[in-house]
């Protein structure tokens, strides 16, 4: 029931949308029903690299202890119920003494897309569309619910420990974990300063 309701939602709110830039409607209903001891502020994102923010905000009810706040793999969690894609991380650590290190699982969206064709609810038209909305979402609703990481560093890595590395982004990317990741409007007008893509092998 509760993931019918996810989807009814998403439905409602993300159809029509644009490949990139798109704008759901305003949602001011109750929380998404979770099963938790706390609400959070779930952010979709699809500014797909424009300077100019296009976010959308969306309660969600969490299970957890009462006083320990929303950990980021809530977030993950009500992202995924609220859009029908994966979020799915395998694990949320510390990086150095101000980071956060979140490595995506590789059952996520952002790996089995292809395999698994996009969610009819939603108007992505592209693998690039979809992966930036994902990684932006998640990157502002951890800023939504954790203020003090707007001062803090936050890094995407792969289950091999190493950075998130995604070659079905055109140009491939690689966000290597030298410097944070600060949002895809950095990338569209940065390329190549921090997530460097990802170069073909000489030849010979």
């Amino acid at each position: 029931m509760k993931r019918a309701l996810a989807i009814l939602i998403a439905a409602m709110l993300l159809a029509g949308l644009g490949a990139c830039g798109g704008k759901g409607k305003e949602d001011e209903t109750a929380p998404i029903p979770g099963e938790g001891s706390g609400t959070l502020t779930l952010v979709a994102d699809y500014s797909c690299g424009s300077e100019i923010p296009n976010r959308q905000e969306y309660p969600y009810s969490y299970a957890g202890p009462e006083n320990d706040g929303p950990g980021v793999t809530d977030m993950a969690q009500g992202l995924s119920e609220l859009t029908g894609l994966d979020f799915t991380l395998l694990e949320v650590t510390t990086a150095g003494s101000t980071g956060m290190l979140i490595v995506w699982s590789p059952e996520s969206s952002l790996f089995t897309i292809g395999e698994r064709g996009l969610e009819e609810e939603f108007a992505f038209f592209n693998y690039d569309s979809l992966a930036w909305f994902m990684l932006d979402s998640l990157y502002q609703t951890i800023l939504k619910n954790i203020p003090a990481m707007a001062e803090r560093d936050i890094f995407y890595a792969m289950e091999n420990g190493e950075g998130l590395v995604l070659k079905n982004l055109s140009p491939p990317m690689d966000f290597t974990l030298e410097t944070p990741y600060m949002g895809s409007a950095f990338y569209f007008n940065h390329m190549g300063g921090r997530g460097d893509p990802i170069e073909d092998e000489p030849v010979g």
